[in-house]
């Protein structure tokens, strides 16, 4: 048993309730089955929406997650396997790899602590850039097209350009680095920080179809929730 009331968010939300319940005890208890079946129509009505938030915020994150994995490797060869420095270096100084392998162990540790600044920092700009992307994606709908593909195509590029990104990002700062520089603070570099937010439904609008058949339908109840009439 649960408790509810006509004046629940899921009932006046979902439903306009044109008649009172037949059947209330002096303690406010409801008894009349009809109003206990429109109270459980409304119920299985909320409980789909939120189930379509959730399948559709899985979704975007899925592309996301498979980033997040990218990166997280990256810097977990870098902290853990011993040649994963070198080896990132050589592909930072293409016109000279072996340039690393003269420094001094205090250089090496400056190099990685920028390395993984920069990727962190790389990390942080391609998820500022998919949130403003997820801000605006449900309009997409409007020229015809799915918005959850060009979401994924729309990162899958932003993704693709950001190890290019990175390794630039540390040769110039590694580059113009004072050779009495041991952190990251001697080079002005503070790590990011940021909170992400996402819209979590990617066509509040509906099909054409939908859109038609709220139109109508709203015209016609005067912008009031559906109404069920009690016979």
């Amino acid at each position: 048993m649960f408790y509810t009331s006509l004046e629940d968010d899921v009932v006046t939300e979902l439903l306009r309730i044109s008649d009172q319940p037949r059947s209330i005890a002096p303690d406010g208890l409801i008894g009349d089955r009809k109003f206990a079946r429109l109270y459980e129509h409304s119920q299985r009505v909320a409980e789909g929406k939120l189930l379509q938030l959730h399948r559709t915020t899985r979704s975007y994150h899925t592309m996301t997650d498979q980033h997040r994995q990218a990166i997280l490797d990256t810097r977990e060869r870098l902290l853990t396997e011993p040649d994963a420095l070198d080896d990132y270096l050589q592909q930072v100084f293409t016109d000279t790899p072996d340039r690393a392998g003269a420094w001094s162990a205090q250089r090496r540790c400056l190099a990685m602590e920028v390395v993984l600044y920069q990727l962190d920092r790389a990390w942080t700009d391609h998820l500022n850039h998919l949130a403003a992307v997820r801000e605006g994606i449900h309009l997409r709908v409007l020229g015809r097209q799915n918005p959850l593909d060009e979401f994924n195509r729309i990162a899958g590029g932003s993704f693709r350009s950001l190890g290019s990104d990175t390794l630039a990002a540390v040769r110039r700062v590694l580059d113009n680095a004072p050779d009495d520089a041991t952190a990251l603070g001697d080079l002005g570099l503070r790590r990011p920080s940021s909170t992400w937010t996402y819209m979590v439904t990617d066509n509040p609008f509906g099909s054409e179809a939908d859109r038609v058949v709220a139109y109508l339908g709203n015209f016609i109840r005067g912008g009031r929730p559906p109404s069920i009439t009690y016979t």
